[in-house]
């Protein structure tokens, strides 16, 4: 996934604001690291690197939440960021402030 990034800065006390960018747009998220945020995160995008179709992780802003949502298919991949109302929402009550689609070759194919 060329040309995609993930800005993690720690802002406060317990909170840190990430910035997630491609060529087409960028947003701005608040993730409380007290959380295991970082590590749902990584293991998301693990399970997606050996054959996962779908996983999800999600960021604790509280009490708002930020949900990324990642499918595959072969080695295509979409992501999809979400901003809930509550962590404890279901996916369609949230807005997608970010999403991307690409194919990557550094994916095996499934």
């Amino acid at each position: 996934m060329a040309h995609l990034r993930l800005t993690w800065v720690l802002s406060g006390r317990g909170w840190a604001d990430c910035i997630v960018s491609d060529r087409q747009a960028e947003v701005e998220v608040t993730a409380s690291y007290i959380t295991t945020a970082p590590e749902d995160l990584l293991t998301a995008v693990t399970h997606l690197i050996v054959g996962a179709t779908e996983c999800r992780a999600q960021f604790e802003a509280e009490p708002t939440a930020f949900r990324w949502i990642f499918y595959r298919e072969g080695t295509n991949v979409w992501i999809r960021l979400l901003e809930l109302a509550h962590g404890s929402a279901h996916d369609n009550t949230g807005t997608e402030i970010w999403s991307t689609s690409r194919a990557s070759t550094s994916l095996p194919e499934q």
